[in-house]
């Protein structure tokens, strides 16, 4: 049996490691060493900004980032026991300061503001849809009602606008 002097195991031991610590051995040279491998600079990408919480809206910290022309508030009422609920809302969204329009669509048998069939609606419902427009900001539009046919219909379909508007 070949005996090894102790003096050649600790030099082929000290050897190894040496190729073994450089990455010679292991990594096939200095070039595919990780630790000598140069990286490319890459663009930096921009952080995404933080969401933002209803709080930084109202306060208008994302007044700069929401389009609120985009965006509205509508209620559908179809008959005057629907009206008070959606008065009530418009009402919630002025003591917020909700930026969005507010929009009611109700029934064109009603007629337009000042017209003769907007007269003949109760005083009541003529009141609350008057202080909704002036003093919540809400626009009124008349909309027509379709009703499924040969059924009554617990809840009516909106027509088509008869012109382009925006609501």
């Amino acid at each position: 049996m070949l005996r090894l002097k102790p003096i050649f195991i600790v030099f082929t031991i000290l050897i190894l490691g040496l190729l073994l610590y450089q990455g010679s051995w292991a990594y096939g040279g200095e070039d595919r060493n990780p630790r000598h491998r140069k990286t490319p600079k890459v663009k930096e990408i921009p952080p995404k900004p933080a969401p933002l919480s209803p709080a930084d809206l109202r306060t208008g910290k994302g007044a700069d980032v929401v389009d609120w022309s985009k965006f509205a508030y509508l209620q559908y009422v179809t008959a005057s026991q629907f009206l008070c609920c959606s008065i009530m809302i418009f009402q919630s969204l002025n003591r917020l300061k909700s930026k969005a329009d507010r929009v009611l669509m109700y029934p064109e048998a009603w007629g337009e503001v000042g017209d003769e069939r907007w007269m003949k609606l109760p005083e009541e419902d003529r009141k609350l849809m008057e202080k909704a427009k002036d003093k919540f900001k809400v626009k009124l539009r008349p909309v027509g009602i379709i009703h499924a046919a040969g059924a009554e219909s617990m809840s009516p379909h909106i027509a088509p606008p008869r012109k382009p508007s925006r609501y």
